[in-house]
């Protein structure tokens, strides 16, 4: 495989690992434990 190819590959596993990464840190929390809110899904911003 080519580096243009290896780098086209990286670049479209990339969102879905990091996605999973930042989904599996918070997979099964609370919201008092700082889970995710929906009444309130942009509270971590302000």
């Amino acid at each position: 495989m080519t580096i243009a190819n290896t780098a086209v590959l990286i670049a479209a596993v990339m969102p879905a690992l990091t996605m999973g990464m930042a989904k599996a840190a918070s997979a099964g929390k609370k919201r008092s434990q700082g889970g995710y809110d929906n009444n309130d899904p942009r509270a971590w911003a302000g």
